[in-house]
């Protein structure tokens, strides 16, 4: 393997998420000889936190599976999922459903795909984030406190503050849309164990508490179950905001957690972006391409697991065709994008958020939430209920 020193490879990949890691297997399973012309780049050190839960669904392990990966982390199956699609005073209707993913830490789901990577022969560089970037002859210099390194093809797996992507918007003098949405999480222990801290095991997904303020979004709470410690993941995401009067996230995800008696520990809550996934953004420029939160990701739910190993996919076969045609403009990497199943389940997607969430319409959201969550999951066990708060 090369050495850390080496300064000219022909793939850096800015961060060390699950896009990165995919894109970098997806790489070395595609063609071997390429282990040692790879970087990764990775600002902070493994395991690192991370705000947003590990919800590992089963789509995303059917591309761990396709990847050739196989990681093994503490995680739980929540024993159902309660989505609330429409509540007032006095009744509530939910569609209740088998959950389809499992709850793992996210900073121990991330570890594990790290080692992976390391195990095929990558390089990861940890604790040494990408500083500045700039064109050169036949490349593209990277900065970094440490070296100046130059790349033939420079890959931005950097989340949806991504460096490399402002880069390329600032190069290239590009204006996107404004797809990013608003998000609070926490990840909080629930002391006690499992059985004091959250005996039902149940996920809740809550449109109505939403849907009803003009916030076109929804709220989460699901378990995490590691040994035999209980935590609790929990949030709300807003894709569309009605306007000024809408009241504040931080108003109504403490309502939630009070209505269903989680513990409200307002510090501990973390306001951080999604990129959402539309087909007018950029997502390649020359010597450069995006992949994962950095491009985009589910525009319905903001899941980003199951996407970004999937962009990994994507990303390795526009990376091998630039190296053998010598063509480095990754032209046409939006139409492989949106030939991919990745991009097709993603326009779905946002079919779906255009529907619920920033509707003109006078639409039925009860109708369309059900018709949406009993399609979507028609090979789990499920229900539709109505019944008194109480």
């Amino acid at each position: 393997m090369a050495g850390p020193r080496r300064r000219k490879y022909d793939v850096v990949i800015v961060g060390s998420g699950p896009s990165g890691i995919s894109t970098a297997t997806s790489l070395v399973r595609l063609e071997p000889s390429i282990r040692e012309r790879i970087l990764i780049l990775e600002k902070a050190t493994h395991p690192r936190k991370k705000p947003c839960g590990g919800a590992i669904s089963s789509y995303a392990q059917q591309w761990l599976e396709r990847l050739g990966i196989e990681i093994s982390v503490n995680s739980n199956e929540p024993s159902r999922v309660r989505y609330v699609i429409e509540q007032s005073e006095y009744m509530e209707y939910d569609v209740v459903l088998g959950a389809g993913f499992r709850m793992a830490l996210r900073e121990e789901f991330d570890d594990a795909l790290a080692k992976q990577a390391q195990n095929r022969g990558v390089l990861l560089a940890q604790g040494e984030p990408a500083r500045s970037f700039s064109y050169k002859q036949e490349g593209i210099a990277v900065k970094t406190p440490r070296r100046e390194i130059f790349t033939r093809i420079l890959v931005g797996a950097d989340g949806s503050k991504s460096t490399v992507r402002s880069f390329l918007y600032r190069k290239g003098r590009i204006k996107g849309p404004q797809n990013i949405c608003s998000t609070l999480s926490s990840m909080c222990s629930l002391h006690g164990g499992h059985s004091a801290g959250y005996e039902k095991n149940e996920a809740i997904i809550d449109f109505s508490s939403t849907l009803q303020r003009g916030i076109g979004g929804y709220l989460w709470a699901s378990p995490i179950v590691v040994n035999t410690q209980c935590f609790l993941n929990t949030g709300i995401v807003c894709f569309q905001s009605a306007g000024p009067s809408t009241p504040s996230l931080m108003d109504v995800l403490s309502e939630f957690l009070q209505k269903n008696g989680f513990p409200l520990h307002q510090k501990e809550f973390i306001s951080h972006p999604i990129r959402w996934f539309h087909p007018s953004c950029e997502f390649s420029g020359e010597r450069i391409i995006l992949v994962g939160d950095a491009a985009g990701v589910d525009p319905f739910w903001g899941e980003g697991i199951s996407f970004s190993l999937g962009y990994g996919d994507v990303a390795a076969g526009a990376i091998l065709h630039a190296l053998d045609s010598g063509d480095f403009s990754f032209k046409d990497y939006k139409s492989r994008l949106l030939a991919h199943e990745i991009g097709q389940v993603m326009m779905e997607r946002l079919r779906q958020a255009d529907d619920i969430y920033r509707s003109k319409k006078n639409l039925d959201f009860k109708s369309a939430l059900r018709s949406l969550l009993l399609r979507g999951s028609e090979s789990l066990a499920g229900e539709v209920r109505g019944h008194g708060r109480g």
